[in-house]
């Protein structure tokens, strides 16, 4: 059984959002490096790569300019 969050760490999940899309964009970059080590000039990889840093990009804008509570205050 997992225990219940204490209050201080509610305030930190926020923050856990855009950084779970930035380990999104890692992992996708590691992919993409090592890809282009084996057989480089791949351009539909970049482009896909490309693609995939303006939606993550989008998904951190949009999670930074609509701020959610994740309790409500009574």
């Amino acid at each position: 059984m997992t225990e219940p969050l204490f209050r201080p760490e509610h305030g930190d999940l926020p923050e856990v959002f855009p950084a779970q899309r930035l380990i999104v964009v890692a992992r996708k970059c590691q992919n993409l490096l090592t890809k282009q080590a084996i057989v480089p000039r791949q351009s539909k990889d970049a482009f896909s790569f490309a693609l995939l840093l303006k939606r993550e990009c989008a998904r951190v804008r949009w999670l930074t300019n609509n701020p959610f509570p994740l309790t409500e205050e009574v």
